[in-house]
């Protein structure tokens, strides 16, 4: 088998590939092909784990925004049944 390439100076160069090393070659493409998925999938496998965790800490982050502002409004109804606790008692007064 053979392969032209063209250089800048348009002339045609042909590269002789022998048949063994092409088929050698392909034959080792499935291979080529399991390794290559392998690897992928450990790579996805690492994305996911990573996704995760910052999905994880992103809800915990949410969680402690929502807490504080819980805590902010029982605090602030607190304030105000105190407060009307004060009137009711100096109204009965």
């Amino acid at each position: 088998m053979s392969l032209s390439l063209e250089s800048n100076n348009s002339t045609e160069h042909e590269i002789e590939y022998p048949s063994d090393q092409i088929n050698k070659t392909e034959s080792q493409l499935p291979l080529l092909k399991e390794e290559f998925h392998k690897i992928l999938d450990q790579q996805l496998k690492i994305v996911k784990e990573e996704l995760k965790e910052n999905f994880q800490k992103g809800l915990e982050s949410q969680l402690h925004l929502i807490n504080e502002e819980l805590n902010e409004c029982f605090t602030e109804i607190k304030e105000e049944i105190q407060q009307m606790a004060v009137k009711i008692q100096t109204n009965e007064n």
